[in-house]
């Protein structure tokens, strides 16, 4: 396939609710979109790196720059920058999906037309609001649910849910909101001698 037209765009679009996790409180997400041109078909493809390189070392802004100044020439030529080459990745086999006039699951060699997906809930304004939340998603059929933690919304979160679902899976996403402690030297003899 001959690509015959490029167009690459950072937009900032708001977020419905606050999406609040370790990281901060998100209003809006910062996104890179991509339009490709081919054959008399066009499609459009998205990245959406974190707007801060907090996550990892590629942020928006960055992945913009990439994609329009290095990679929508030259793809293989610059190394890494998955956020980047992601973009167009995607916005290429959209396209080709479109050149073959089949879905998109069946241009990548997929069989279903259906995936299991969970729910996804950020940090809450209180353990009521969360309940509400998990029991809507458990009913509208979702098999698991990731939940956020930050300081001050942990443990304690933790042992809620778990209390008032004790048999349904949840998934736990700290973002980088804990670290592992070094053990002491003590500690550590300590724990040698007790073993067996």
């Amino acid at each position: 396939m001959v690509i015959e037209g490029i167009e690459i765009y950072r937009v900032r679009v708001p977020l419905a609710f606050v999406w609040k996790t370790s990281y901060g409180d998100q209003h809006d997400t910062d996104t890179v979109l991509v339009r490709m041109e081919s054959q008399g078909h066009h499609a459009w493809g998205e990245s959406c790196p974190p707007y801060i390189p907090n996550y990892s070392a590629e942020h928006t802004l960055a992945t913009f720059h990439t994609v329009r100044e290095h990679m929508a020439g030259h793809l293989d030529f610059v190394k890494g920058n998955q956020f980047a080459r992601a973009a167009l990745e995607i916005t290429w086999w959209v396209l080709e999906a479109k050149r073959q006039g089949v879905p998109l699951h069946v241009a990548l060699g997929g069989t279903g037309d259906r995936v299991a997906v969970g729910a996804d809930f950020g940090v809450q304004d209180s353990l009521d609001t969360l309940m509400k939340k998990i029991d809507e998603a458990i009913v509208q059929g979702f098999p698991r649910i990731k939940l956020k933690f930050r300081p001050g919304w942990d443990l304690d979160m933790v042992a809620a849910v778990r209390s008032t679902f004790p048999s349904f899976t949840f998934h736990i996403d700290c973002n980088a909101a804990r670290t592992r402690l070094p053990m002491s030297i003590s500690s550590a003899r300590s724990t040698a001698i007790a073993s067996p």
